[in-house]
């Protein structure tokens, strides 16, 4: 997976490589100027001292030489490596957090399922800063050190200290290779801890997300114990990370006291030997020193590296899952122009392996228009039924057609636009009351939002609230009651009005009152639409069209109310044991 973290950071700079260059290009000028060039001009300053024959006139070209050079450098060279820089991660980061977005909006239902929210938002969050250290690292850590090993040894051979020269770059190889044999080491514990830390914030989102269930059901010691798990766990991985790194940086540490060791000795035997003067000697000490800052950073480097791929292998894994459910490389725009629906030998199985099927050689027949209820016990196969007709599933076998236009072959979202759709526990979005009634047609008018809401049942409790439309709803819908949220959902789905309505035991959690107010306006909604109506209580289908009692992914009964109930069969005993709910007769 570290192979394809590297390949998506270069991917998502690529599209800005002059800036890139640029941002490298720069700190390798400003280290050469200010780290090689800079001390070099003074060794030779240094050396006219000690020769005695200093002169006003052949020192200022050195005093202007040098200040030029430090001007460049520290003010110029690094502020633009630092302009250039900033620029291409910004942007990088910015199609970073889209090509996220896109995949996790493009993916399964299933696969959100799996999934804490809370952890999917954390893994971004990291992937993209992962993607900004590991820039940074590379601008300023990496580029700068090796521009230095190369400049040191490059200086010291045109200085005639060709024999340190070697030593350094002997020094510096083994130094390197020292850091990347451990950084195998310390990676494994970067990434375990990486994924606790996840873990960690996907249970704790799990418990806040949900934190009226916890408090209503006294859970709280529990949801701590969990939670107290998860933290436990990231601490024992933190700890080992930390415990590694100690160890490997007590190794590096090693290594640069040998570096400064070896420059004191060299020193002083080309100075008793006359093989430098005091400028050489000066050469000797502050590349020296410059090397050994930088040969550190590595240490930096390794750290930041480990931890950028740790923390962006879950985001990695993510971006490079095949999704299941994709268009057809030929897909074209769903076009509804009467509504018939079919479903033609339709066989589907969760497990595509060897789960049981929920549907076998399926076939029924819908026409344009006709408003059918599908009934049956839990497990029978109705919100299944849902799941295949919006795509959220593919079928096995068989095809669904709207208009002839199998919907596997049509684009997902034109399908989706197609079909208005409320499921049995809707979630809104943590905004206003008229954003979320209005997110089906987001041009939507005043107007036509109030009588959206109206014909919903929701107006009055809306104006009756202090903020009224303007009312923010709380994350998922939580400052309403599930009644209100129902009817938030189905007043979205009149001004979607679209040619299909799904409805998925939509007033599921109206009370009895509301539920009576309520079925005028669906009978409103359904007219001229072709309408599937999934339902425990019966009073909501009694007076559809048709319809369809499932059992086993079978359809065992199908017909008007009246007949269901002359028949005797499994609906009339469904219907024996309800009370007929709010049906005028």
């Amino acid at each position: 997976m570290q192979k394809q973290t590297l390949k998506l950071f270069w991917q998502f700079a690529k599209p800005y490589a002059a800036k890139r260059n640029l941002a490298v290009f720069f700190p390798m000028l400003a280290v050469i100027t200010t780290n090689i060039v800079g001390p070099y001009v003074l060794s030779l300053f240094l050396n006219l001292l000690q020769s005695g024959s200093i002169t006003f006139e052949n020192s200022m070209p050195l005093v202007l030489m040098y200040s030029a050079i430090i001007i460049a450098g520290d003010v110029f060279f690094w502020r633009l490596a630092l302009y250039f820089c900033w620029t291409f991660q910004v942007d990088s980061m910015r199609d970073a957090y889209r090509k996220i977005f896109h995949t996790l909006s493009s993916q399964t239902m299933d696969f959100h399922a799996n999934r804490f929210g809370g952890s999917l938002v954390s893994q971004t969050s990291k992937f993209v800063s992962a993607l900004d250290r590991f820039w940074d690292m590379i601008v300023w850590n990496v580029v700068p050190m090796l521009t230095m090993i190369v400049g040191a040894v490059v200086a010291l051979t045109l200085a005639s200290l060709w024999q340190y020269a070697i030593i350094v770059a002997v020094v510096a190889v083994v130094f390197i290779s020292t850091v990347l044999l451990s950084s195998r080491f310390i990676a494994k514990r970067n990434t375990l801890e990486a994924q606790a830390d996840a873990r960690t914030s996907g249970v704790l989102a799990d418990a806040v997300t949900n934190i009226s269930t916890v408090k209503s059901f006294g859970r709280e010691t529990y949801e701590y114990a969990l939670a107290e798990k998860s933290i436990t766990n990231w601490y024992a991985a933190s700890t080992r990370l930390k415990w590694g790194i100690i160890s490997t940086t007590a190794a590096y540490s090693l290594l640069i006291a040998f570096i400064y060791i070896a420059a004191l000795v060299f020193a002083v035997y080309a100075a008793v030997n006359g093989l430098a003067e005091v400028g050489s000697v000066y050469l000797i000490f502050i590349y020296t020193i410059n090397l050994a800052r930088q040969l550190w950073e590595m240490n930096r480097i390794v750290s930041d590296y480990n931890k950028a791929i740790g923390d962006a292998h879950d985001m990695t894994e993510i971006l490079h899952l095949q999704n299941d459910i994709v268009d057809d490389k030929d897909a074209k725009k769903l076009v509804v122009k009467n509504g018939d629906l079919k479903f033609d030998n339709v066989s589907f199985a969760y497990d595509k392996g060897d789960g049981e099927e929920v549907f076998s050689s399926f076939n029924l027949e819908i026409p344009a228009g006709q408003r059918v209820g599908i009934v049956g016990r839990s497990g029978s196969g109705k919100s299944t039924l849902t799941r295949i007709i919006l795509r959220f599933a593919d079928i096995q076998s068989g095809s669904i057609t709207i208009d002839d236009q199998a919907v596997s072959r049509v684009t997902q979202q034109s399908l989706h636009e197609a079909i208005a759709y409320v499921p049995q526990e809707p979630l809104l979005f943590h905004r206003s009351l008229r954003e979320n009634i209005a997110y089906a047609k987001p041009d939507a008018t005043e107007k036509e939002i109030k009588k959206a809401a109206e014909q919903a049942n929701a107006l009055d409790f809306i104006e009756s609230l202090a903020d009224g439309f303007d009312t923010l709803v709380g994350e998922r819908g939580v400052k309403l009651s599930g009644g209100q949220r129902q009817r938030i959902a189905i007043a979205r789905t009149i001004l979607k009005d679209a040619p299909i309505l799904v409805l998925d035991e939509a007033t599921s959690a109206l009370d009895s009152e509301s539920e009576k107010l309520i079925q005028a306006s669906l009978g409103t909604l359904m007219e001229r639409r072709t309408s599937i109506v999934i339902a425990h209580r019966l009073s909501t289908i009694a007076k559809l069209d048709r319809i369809i009692v499932l059992d086993n992914g079978k359809i065992v009964e199908d017909g008007t109310h009246a007949e269901l109930l002359a028949a005797g069969k499994t609906y009339a005993t469904l219907w024996s044991h309800q009370s007929g709910g709010f049906i005028e007769e």
